[in-house]
């Protein structure tokens, strides 16, 4: 019994290492991703316009990152030394990045010594960026490590509990039921973090996106990748206009990125009546959606979520999923809750650019 015993024991050790270290470090890694391309995009966006809510939602977002980089830097030493090196390599450069940045905030300077120090400070910024994805490799390697070593301690556990059959038939039910439950946990946290690489690697496409077309694409992509959903609808009203920006992707070919009028349009339904009413009203909804090619209707809204610019919607995200595929977990819920916000922060940061008398 010693042996199955331990082996149980030191799986449990390694799927309580991904849950409350690895997983937690990878969401914060997704995060300070959104960070860095929203405090570039802020700063872009004052020395354009010189708003100055831009420097505030900087400010916002480089507090946030430094905060997350300290948590980090706690979480990586639980795990091994590489890790750790990792999460300590992120505070040099992103200090010599915001280290200026806040120099000119502080004393007032003109917009356009922010466009030198923009210049200037690319090479921090990239470097931080860099080091962002260096942190997160190192956590998905972390990940997979310990999938491995999980599967393996499975297999000689599998193993012990066949030779404790010929002793002890009772004993081995109890330790089958054990391997059962820890086969399915570890599937879970498995397919966890499928969704938070997923998350990532549409941080990473969002922050360099510098159309609308590029973001939609990605939002949508990654929204599948994430979430499972057969199809996924991004609208989003145009900041320069009253018009709506639409995309639709999924197992039928992808319609392209195409404007609308904002009368009669999804986004306008939900600031009229809300999201939860939007998808009760299946008929209503569905008559807002463009139809794909090949669908004959076989797609169903799963989930309506809006997106906002500060507190104003601006647009919506809509799975939509084949009837015949299974009900998605209660984990993928909160998964798209992120999706939301990269979606919107990075929609925000390709409208930044733009005069805010256009608006």
């Amino acid at each position: 019994m010693a042996v199955p015993a331990r082996q149980s024991w030191l799986i449990t050790q390694l799927l309580g290492e991904t849950t409350d270290v690895i997983a937690p470090a990878q969401l914060l890694v997704g995060q300070l991703q959104s960070d860095l391309a929203n405090e570039l995009a802020a700063l872009q966006s004052y020395a354009l316009a010189g708003d100055r809510a831009s420097l505030d939602s900087y400010r916002m977002r480089a507090d946030d990152s430094e905060e997350r980089v300290a948590s980090l830097e706690r979480l990586a030493v639980r795990l091994d030394e590489p890790s750790a090196a990792h999460a300590r390599a992120l505070r040099y450069p992103m200090d010599r990045w915001h280290r200026p940045n806040d120099a000119l905030i502080e004393r007032g300077a003109a917009r356009s010594d922010f466009t030198t120090v923009l210049e200037r400070g690319q090479t921090w910024y990239d470097s931080s960026a860099r080091a962002v994805a260096e942190l997160s490799s190192s956590l998905a390697n972390q990940v997979a490590l310990r999938d491995e070593r999980v599967r393996a301690l499975e297999r000689l556990s599998l193993a012990a509990n066949a030779g404790l059959v010929l002793a002890a038939l009772v004993a081995m039910s109890g330790v089958l039921v054990l391997t059962f439950q820890e086969k399915r946990l570890s599937a879970a946290l498995y397919h966890r973090a499928v969704e938070e690489a997923a998350l990532g690697q549409m941080a990473r496409r969002l922050s360099v996106a510098v159309t609308h077309d590029e973001a939609m694409l990605s939002i949508t992509e990654g929204t599948l990748a994430v979430t499972g959903a057969s199809s996924a609808f991004v609208e989003w009203k145009v900041s320069r206009s009253s018009t709506i920006s639409m995309v639709m992707t999924g197992e039928a070919p992808s319609l392209p990125c195409k404007r609308s009028p904002y009368r009669g349009s999804l986004t306008e339904m939900i600031v009229m009546h809300g999201a939860s009413a939007v998808t009760a009203d299946v008929e209503a909804l569905h008559a807002r959606l463009p139809a794909l090619p090949g669908d004959a209707g076989r797609r169903r809204v799963e989930l309506v979520v809006p997106l906002f610019s500060g507190q104003k919607t601006r647009g919506a995200l809509v799975l939509l999923r084949d009837p015949s595929a299974p009900t998605p977990r209660e984990d993928g819920r909160r998964q798209l809750q992120l999706v939301s916000s990269l979606a919107s922060a990075a929609l925000r940061r390709v409208d930044g650019g733009w005069p805010s008398s256009g608006r």
